[in-house]
């Protein structure tokens, strides 16, 4: 202050402007943001709509218990209208439980409460006397005897909508579990009442329709309104309920959940409330929410640093704006309003046109006059959204309003000074005593309906939509287009007023030789062409620059102004390359400056040759000058073409690499070049070349050859975090493979031509396959239940889900180390690594933006858009599945997965290139199934795919989708989708490998599992509360369709729990499918966790119990039955005649079942296995005891089947890494128990008859 002080008393002037600016920045700022979020909120619905179908299949005895909390002071005139709203609600009465908060000191309230015959929903819960008497006091105290799963607070004039509360049971259902709060949309049933009740509808309606919605949308934190608040009750308690001493309590909460980690979002379900409808009561009640807003914004920036660390830099800005802001534009309007004035009426000591700061002021009053009209524009857009078409007139004079609202802003603020816990209640009833007076008068006013034969039992009425006449539909039209044309015109004319040129001037650089540079953006294909032409614009030279020309010798006349011109193109990947030229053409203008495009253009880290294909990637074009005369010379650069026809040769291929031997089942690769280069390679349409392969018995197999770059792989131990690097080396070239499944003599050709006409076919050339010991690729064996290689070895998939380097749900366990997600393929490579020497055979990698996706946004790394793929990741997989073959280990590739296309959780739409907002052909996501510009690009990909890897045994299956059920509800056409793909494969796949795709814990579509081109099932297997075996087992039904089952996700609950619950059902996961009709072991997905803490030593454990097993050939008896003795044991059996296997385990602690709602289901069965384990730690190495030593244990075997005789027996502790204990029986004829020995913990148990 006291210098502020100091700058006024010496620069008045000064201190005046740097005000006006400083103040004006702010409210562009304030004033910005919500103009962002507001368009946000009008562009793309934001609020969760629960549409009737979600209504009707809510079951009521699914629905959990809601507590409705209504706090009341002195309102008993309203209280049979509030008991009347809360009894017209559709929820079970018995599920509901409402509180009526009344103060003790409220004796009417009470009494009127006491007379009434309330139902036995609804009890009145008297609060005791306390400072301070407010609202939040109240309902904390109603908070400590809530009852319900959710909790909703009304005020006592609301009216909700009917279905509001099953609306927030079926969104609270369907949003993540960090959804703590919905927001229902609030609105006024007394809105023609007169001109401050049209006023605050308006507001209402832009605030929760497009406001809030928009603030979701930009990630903001929601501050929340008074009422209809439906909460998850379990986190608000966590939270310690509202502030008392905040006077917008409302808005402090929806702060605080922010920053301790959940989020808000808003109910398309509308509660209706009465309107202030006097000045003074409007005052009031505004000046308070204005001081609640101002305490709010004091009491989070207390501790900015904390505050910080919580939401972010991002959410921390938005929470200054949008709570502090909202405040402060209030503050700053008049002093905007007196500036602007000043400056129209030219009375103000500022303004003075002969200097530069005048255009502040104008900037000022400009942007105070656009942003009015805008917000007039969105309250009218507002309006029309609800049909209050009789308040759109009424729209034009919000200016006026606003006034009044700086007016009860100030107010506020300074009582903030005086009085900050002040609570100016807001009565109501108004509008029920208006109408209550009316039946007396026989007038009823237009805003309100009276229903009841007895004034006592009066209930008000929501009026209807404004009917739409034609003159009101003209209106409107007109009110708008004024509006529009208005915004129109001022920011048309303000360069104009401004005086503000319009010509961009790129200054020189001050160097010892000018420097100017200047880009420019390009979307185009320069492949055609044998130049790039760069035509400038320089400014005059200075008449005083003459004699600072550069000059060759003191007695020459001045040297040109360019001496030296450098281009250079900027390639996608990140590449740069250069070009120096030293020839121009002058012109009136400037200069025309021309470089080849055939080169010799040089990598500024010298890694990469230049070759004509990478002009297909070109992004940006530049042109760097050196030399010019003055420094303060400017230049532009008027256009960047390709010109020139580029000479076309007729097309060859060039055979760079071919193998003379190979192995029988060993992938060989014959690498080529051809003599054309083309916009996309990618394209077949554009380019089409095949491989025709003819092996020693004349089978012709014919399969598409690829496009491809060979890297090297580094690691950039200078960056922060360490980052994998991939350098291209040598030119981009054509490659096709092959995989002989036969010794002897193989023939090939390659052929193939192009869009232009042009065609080739190579020579035949010869290859020679040796025999070898490989097994060939995996297929569904015989018996349509297991799988087995080409050579007939039986192959049991024993199965990790490793999607990417890292996985954000892993959070949700708690502290698990992650790995660097920026070494990609190193930590992908570290991973096949582990699950090598644990035996697991099978790993599934999602090829999906993280990690492995061909396509993808073009502004993301390595990525070109559609249709053009990421040769970078298509390299990484390529390695990986070399990693892979030397451990001994399989990949499946899940080709698509949901992300991308949907809307509801796990969203990428927004960043797809699909989405028509990225140029791409889908405006939603749904059409994926049905649009034939993306079954084209499909195509192309597929097909690619196919070419790449659809020759190596390496590969095992594909799975064509990812919870394909989240994508698209239309069966039919998900289905022609997965048919059209999957043949396609089929066909372009050298390989043949096996085939399916995947739903999200549903059966899925029978029609499509039934189909031969899907060859086997999978679904994902969590728990979700009703245990692991018998998730598995009901899985295992589901799914029964003559094909092999693989469970493709399975761990605790999709959104967590505790680490050592989801290590134990890890652990268990596999024994149990051994046991049960599944094709291979279930696959677990939390594999940071895994490999965190070693776990893959249980999977190690179960694959040396199954080495050199088989399960073909016999008919199997899958019993499961309990074990006899005194602990609570079971046991799964599969059993033949002359073998068994057998698997102990403790059921209460692995097949437990909670009842509780979707998202309670983790929470509950994580305290309820912690409960039941004890000291067990399913993380340690030795978990120690599962239950107390029982011995004398046995389980009654002689029913299923077996072979009477002499059988040798197995004892493996599956927790251990011991040896078996070995010992042999003999098992009569006739009722038989095997015994077990003594157990602390899981048994498997395996029987194998002995010869005689």
């Amino acid at each position: 202050m006291p210098a502020l002080a100091v700058w006024w008393w010496h620069d008045q002037r000064g201190f005046l402007v740097g005000a006006s600016v400083t103040l004006m920045s702010l409210y562009a700022a304030i004033v910005g943001t919500k103009v962002i979020a507001v368009l946000c909120g009008l562009v793309r619905r934001h609020a969760l709509v629960v549409d009737s179908a979600e209504l009707r299949a809510l079951a009521d005895d699914s629905l959990p218990l809601y507590t409705i909390q209504v706090p009341m002071y002195r309102e008993a005139a309203v209280l049979p209208d509030l008991v009347a709203a809360l009894e017209r609600l559709d929820y079970p009465r018995d599920r509901i439980d409402a509180q009526l908060l009344l103060e003790e000191d409220d004796l009417e309230t009470i009494a009127c409460a006491r007379a009434l015959t309330l139902p036995d929903w609804i009890r009145i819960v008297v609060v005791p006397p306390g400072t301070p008497k407010t609202k939040p006091r109240a309902c904390n105290h109603g908070l400590i005897s809530a009852r319900g799963e959710f909790l909703v607070i009304f005020d006592a004039e609301d009216r909700p909508e009917p279905d509001q509360l099953k609306k927030a049971v079926a969104a609270f259902r369907r949003v993540p579990a960090t959804i703590a709060c919905l927001q229902a949309k609030l609105n006024c049933y007394n809105r023609s009442k007169n001109l401050i009740t049209r006023w605050f509808t308006l507001e209402y309606t832009a605030w929760f329709d497009l406001y809030l919605p928009g603030l979701h949308a930009i990630g903001a934190p929601i501050p929340l309104g008074g009422t209809s608040n439906h909460f998850r009750t379990a986190v608000l308690r966590a939270l310690g309920g509202w502030d008392p001493y905040n006077v917008t309590e409302d808005c402090d909460l929806g702060m605080r959940l922010e920053r301790a980690g959940w989020r808000t979002r808003i109910l398309d379900s509308t509660t209706w409330e009465e309107a202030p409808s006097r000045w003074i009561t409007w005052l009031k009640q505004r000046s308070r929410w204005m001081k609640g807003y101002w305490q709010t914004h004091l009491v989070h920036t207390r501790e900015p640093i904390a505050c910080l660390r919580e939401l972010g830099p991002w959410k921390m800005a938005l929470m200054l704006f949008t709570v502090g802001g909202q405040v402060g534009s209030l503050l700053i309007n008049p002093l905007c309003w007196v500036i602007g004035a000043a400056w129209l009426v030219h009375q103000w000591p500022l303004f003075d046109p002969n200097q530069p700061w005048t255009v502040a002021l104008v900037v000022a009053t400009v942007a105070l006059l656009l942003s009015n009209l805008v917000f007039i524009l969105i309250h009218l857009l507002g309006a029309l959204g609800r049909g209050f078409h009789n308040l759109v007139p009424f729209a034009l004079l919000l200016p006026f309003y606003w006034v009044l609202l700086s007016i009860a802003t100030w107010r506020g603020f300074l009582q903030f000074f005086t009085a900050p816990f002040k609570w100016e209640k807001t009565p109501h009833g108004v509008v029920r005593a208006a109408a209550a007076a009316s039946i007396a008068t026989g007038s009823v006013p237009a805003a309100v309906e009276l229903k009841g034969a007895r004034t006592a039992e009066a209930v008000i009425v929501i009026p209807a939509s404004t009917p739409l006449t034609f003159v009101r539909r003209a209106a409107n039209a007109l009110a708008i287009a004024v509006v529009v044309a208005a915004i129109a015109g001022i920011a048309w004319r303000t360069p104009v007023w401004m005086d503000v040129a319009t010509q961009i001037k790129f200054a020189a650089i001050r160097m010892d030789a000018a420097v100017i540079d200047k880009e420019r953006k390009l979307d185009v294909s320069w492949l055609a062409h044998d130049r790039v032409e760069y035509e400038v614009e320089l400014a005059p030279l200075p008449a005083a620059s003459a004699t600072a020309s550069l000059v060759v010798s003191p007695v020459e006349p001045p040297a040109r102004p360019v001496v030296r011109a450098v281009a250079f193109l900027k390639v996608w990947d990140g590449e740069w390359y250069q070009l120096e030229s030293r020839t121009y053409t002058e012109s009136a203008k400037g200069l025309t400056i021309s470089f080849p495009l055939d080169g010799p253009w040089t990598s500024t880290d010298c890694t990469r040759p230049w070759n004509r294909d990478c002009l297909r990637r070109v992004r940006a074009a530049g042109l760097r000058l050196y030399g010019v005369d003055a420094a303060e010379r400017g230049m532009k650069v008027v256009d960047v073409r390709a010109l020139g026809a580029a000479p076309t040769p007729a097309l060859e291929a060039r055979i760079t690499s071919a193998p003379s031997t190979a192995e029988r089942f060993r992938m060989s690769e014959i690498a080529f070049a051809l003599s054309r280069t083309y916009a996309n390679p990618f394209d077949p349409d554009e380019v089409d070349v095949w491989g025709e392969f003819t092996d020693p018995s004349g089978r012709v197999a014919r399969v598409p050859a690829f496009y491809t770059q060979d890297y090297d792989r580094s690691q950039d131990v200078g960056a922060q975090p360490v980052r994998e690097v991939l350098k291209a080396v040598g030119e981009p070239h054509w490659a096709v493979r092959y995989t002989p499944m036969v010794a002897g003599r193989h023939t090939w050709v390659i052929s193939g031509k192009d869009r232009a006409g042009g065609s080739f076919s190579t020579p035949p050339a010869t290859v020679t396959a040796a025999d070898s010991q490989r097994h060939g690729f995996v297929r569904v064996d015989a018996d349509n239940r297991h799988f087995s290689y080409d050579d007939g070895t039986f192959f049991y998939p024993v199965t990790y889900n490793i999607r990417s380097p890292r996985d954000t749900i892993d959070e949700r366990l708690g502290k698990i180390p992650q790995p660097n997600e920026a070494l990609g393929s190193y930590v992908m490579e570290d991973f096949i690594t582990r699950m090598g020497t644990a035996s697991v055979t099978v790993g599934r990698i999602w090829m999906s933006p993280w990690f492995g996706s061909l396509e993808w946004r073009r502004d993301v790394t390595g990525f070109h858009g559609l249709g053009v793929y990421n040769l970078q990741n298509a390299w990484r997989l390529d390695h990986l599945l070399r990693v892979a073959a030397d451990r001994g280990v399989l990949l499946e590739f899940a080709l698509n997965h949901h992300g991308p296309f949907t809307e509801a959780y796990d969203s990428q739409w927004r960043d797809n290139p699909f989405n028509v907002r990225n140029k791409g052909p889908l405006a939603r996501p749904q059409e994926v199934m049905t649009n034939p510009e993306a079954l084209r690009l499909f195509k192309n990909r597929y097909r690619y795919i196919a070419a790449r890897w659809g020759a190596d045994p390496t590969v095992f299956a594909w799975t064509m989708w990812i919870e394909v059920d989240t994508v698209s509800d239309n069966n039919s056409a998900t289905t022609a989708m997965h048919l059209t793909l999957a043949r396609q494969m089929k066909e372009q796949c050298q390989g043949k490998q096996v085939i399916s795709t995947e739903f999200c814990n549903t059966p899925g579509i029978e029609e499509l599992w039934r189909a031969p081109e899907i060859q086997y099932t999978q679904m994902g297997a969590y728990s979700f509360g009703t245990g692991l075996v018998r998730t598995f087992q009901e899985r295992a039904r589901e799914l029964q369709y003559g094909k092999p089952l693989i469970l493709e996700e399975y761990g605790g609950h999709a959104q967590g729990g505790s680490q050592k619950w989801i290590a134990h059902e890890i652990h268990d996961g596999p024994w149990a499918g051994w046991m049960l009709p599944l094709g291979g072991t279930p696959m677990p997905w939390w594999w940071n966790l895994i490999f965190a803490n070693n776990l893959e030593r249980h999977t190690k454990r179960f694959a040396d119990y199954i080495a050199g097993e088989d399960l073909r050939g016999v008919v199997w008896n899958l019993q499961q039955r309990e074990v006899i003795g005194p602990e609570k044991l079971m046991s799964l059996i599969r059993a033949g005649s002359d073998r068994a296997y057998l698997w102990i385990y403790s059921r209460p602690v692995t097949d437990f079942s909670v009842r509780d709602q979707y998202w309670q289901q983790a929470g509950t069965a994580m305290r309820t296995y912690e409960g039941r384990v004890k000291g067990f730690d399913a993380l340690a190495k030795d978990p120690g005891a599962l239950f107390p030593a029982v011995a004398g244990l046995s389980v009654a075997i002689g029913d299923l089947g077996l072979t009477p005789g002499r059988y040798a027996v197995e004892y493996w502790d599956t927790w251990s890494t011991t040896p078996p204990e070995r010992r042999e029986i003999v098992i009569p004829a006739g009722a038989f128990a095997l015994p077990l020995p003594e157990l602390t913990r899981d048994c498997a148990v395996k029987l194998k008859r002995l010869g005689e």
